[in-house]
């Protein structure tokens, strides 16, 4: 193959050919993908008779030999076999559209599904509970703690240890009977469904592959209160007053509680199991102007008003965004039944790069597929996908091909709001301008005085000595 033979040839086709036809250029690219199994679905769309008909030539040649290159680096990495479905689906070029919708088409690694380990009837310290992890990394887990109807106790700061590795996650707070605890693999915690905060060991918890034995443990008593980490009802707000459990060569026992004999808890882990050697390719079954014909839905118009709100005071932006929004409401007026973007993109153009970005987002979003454009073929490229995965992985490595398909149902739902309101009887509103008082106090002497009546008594008591002699001595 030669380079200058895409840079010469053209892509003209008579009109007698058929819907299906394809030029010299579509039949170039042909021979790479169909040593790929697929079938390139790169279309004639313009006409070279004119200036603009020669610059799609030219944009069309570009993308041919971008889509080329990576045919020719190797389509087994993720990024190339990426692109190479979404041209096998007509995705190509650096266009809006193209980007958006190949950003749509992704790769999950391992094929993650979705396993519970169930532990029911676990005490508190209870020191034979062992999780398997099968991965070959540590897994980031889901811990559900559910109390039962018959705890006659209340479970303070409950949280889950793992002796051997010294990790731990904590909620502060009172679980009692007929309550649920969520550990969540991002380190909060959801009580009864609220999210709350939770404190964990300077190492993040996760289970490493293997056997990792846990334990289950909590204190007996009411935590402080905390505004925003605790529940205010089962708190107190001076001081915590919390007893641990004894625990054997660990704690005092004269400040312990014995721990119970009673299940306090049922508890389920959920983790991701992965499969090493495999993968999935997921694809949307619907990508507007690629694979199926679509018209805008109604709702877009308020979904475009809400953006536009965002930019009240910067004129500037509000000028061209409510220019390229009459454009687009326009097209959801007149029901307009698109095959490709193109007219969507022009009509953002003005926009800078971030904003059109955005606002075709937002379009995207709101298109609802009216035909399948594979409708007709022979061959369908959705089914060659499956035989271009088998054909570019690696010996031994497992491939899958997922494809979505979201469902859409606009339901009419009428909704009333009923409010009475009683008035408190005897009520009146007066206007009344405010007034200021100046209360000084001045005490004024009598003219002729204060005579008080006074009577003084002295009271005087003792005992006197007195002594007496036998002898004839008197004292003078």
């Amino acid at each position: 193959m030669r380079t200058h033979w895409i840079n010469t040839a053209d892509d003209d086709v008579s009109p007698t050919a058929g819907s299906n036809a394809k030029g010299d250029l579509d039949k170039i690219l042909d021979l790479f993908i169909q040593n790929l199994g697929g079938t390139s679905l790169l279309r004639p769309v313009f006409s070279s008779s004119d200036q603009a008909g020669k610059e799609a030539y030219d944009r069309y040649r570009e993308r041919m030999k971008k889509l080329i290159r990576v045919i020719l680096n190797g389509p087994s990495t993720p990024e190339n076999l990426i692109s190479i479905v979404a041209a096998n689906l007509g995705i190509f070029g650096d266009d809006l559209a193209a980007v958006d919708a190949l950003s749509q088409i992704r790769i999950d690694d391992f094929l993650p599904e979705r396993q519970t380990c169930l532990y029911p009837g676990v005490l508190l310290l209870q020191r034979n509970l062992f999780f398997t992890n099968p991965n070959p990394e540590a897994a980031t887990v889901t811990i559900t703690v559910n109390t039962p109807d018959n705890l006659n106790f209340s479970l303070t700061n409950p949280r889950i240890i793992q002796p051997g590795t010294g990790r731990s996650i904590q909620f502060t707070g009172t679980l009692l009977k007929n309550e649920q605890l969520i550990f969540l693999p991002g380190g909060d915690c959801l009580v009864n469904g609220v999210r709350m905060p939770t404190i964990q060991s300077p190492e993040a918890f996760r289970f490493d592959p293997g056997i990792t034995e846990f334990t289950l443990n909590a204190d007996v008593g009411y935590c402080q209160g905390t505004f925003g980490q605790t529940r205010f009802d089962y708190c107190l707000f001076e001081k915590e007053e919390i007893t641990g459990l004894g625990v054997f060569d660990e704690t005092c026992f004269d400040d312990s509680v014995f721990v119970t004999d009673d299940p306090v808890a049922d508890i389920s882990i959920a983790f991701e199991q992965l499969y090493p050697g495999s993968f999935a390719v997921v694809i949307p079954w619907d990508s507007p102007g690629f694979t199926v014909k679509f018209h805008l839905r109604s709702t877009l118009k308020a979904r475009l008003n809400d953006f536009l709100d965002q930019y009240q005071g910067q004129q500037d932006i509000l000028d061209a965004l409510q220019s390229a929004m009459e454009i687009v409401n326009g097209f959801v007026d007149s029901n307009t039944v698109f095959d490709n973007a193109q007219d969507l993109m022009k009509a953002i153009s003005r926009l800078d790069s971030g904003l059109q970005s955005s606002i075709f987002k937002i379009i995207v979003s709101e298109a609802e597929p009216v035909a399948d454009m594979f409708d007709g073929m022979t061959i369908d490229p959705r089914r060659q996908i499956r035989y271009i995965l088998e054909k570019v992985k690696a010996a031994g490595i497992y491939a899958k091909v997922t494809y979505e398909k979201r469902l859409t149902e606009t339901l009419a739902v009428d909704d009333s709001l009923i409010m009475k309101g009683r008035m408190h009887p005897f009520t009146e509103e007066q206007d009344m301008q405010e007034q200021n008082f100046d209360i000084k106090s001045i005490q004024y002497p009598d003219s002729g005085g204060l005579k008080h009546e006074m009577s003084d008594n002295l009271i005087l008591c003792g005992v006197f000595d007195s002594t007496r002699f036998d002898s004839l001595n008197v004292f003078a």
